[in-house]
């Protein structure tokens, strides 16, 4: 299983169209049987930031969606609307191991990695 996260600044006036164009690679995104997952948040410590987790059941397929004509005009409509650069991260998940369940002792965050807090 492949996770995509994607970091989006976005500029100000630009909201509501990227926001469109983001809804359109969701419902594409969506419509395809080895999309397991597609979700797109605001951050709420930069509100003006789109993140986008991807989950897909393969590499192939997740390379496939990467390179598609769906993918390129998002990319493409969505880079003018940006106040800085995308960030993406990729992540192969072993569903052997899949789902990792945490059990948190108390109400405090905690690391889970160099640059990932759970809150």
């Amino acid at each position: 299983m492949i996770m995509m996260k994607g970091v989006f600044p976005v500029r100000p006036g630009q909201w509501k169209q990227a926001l469109a164009l983001i809804g359109t690679l969701a419902k594409n995104s969506r419509m395809h049987p080895d999309c397991l997952s597609f979700e797109s948040y605001s951050r709420t410590d930069a509100p003006a930031t789109l993140v986008i987790w991807q989950q897909w059941g393969n590499v192939v397929t997740f390379q496939k969606h990467l390179s598609s004509s769906v993918m390129n005009a998002f990319l493409d409509q969505l880079a003018p609307l940006l106040s800085g650069p995308a960030e993406t991260r990729t992540f192969e998940v072993d569903s052997d191991h899949w789902p990792v369940e945490a059990v948190v002792a108390d109400d405090s965050d905690f690391t889970i990695a160099t640059d990932v807090i759970i809150h």
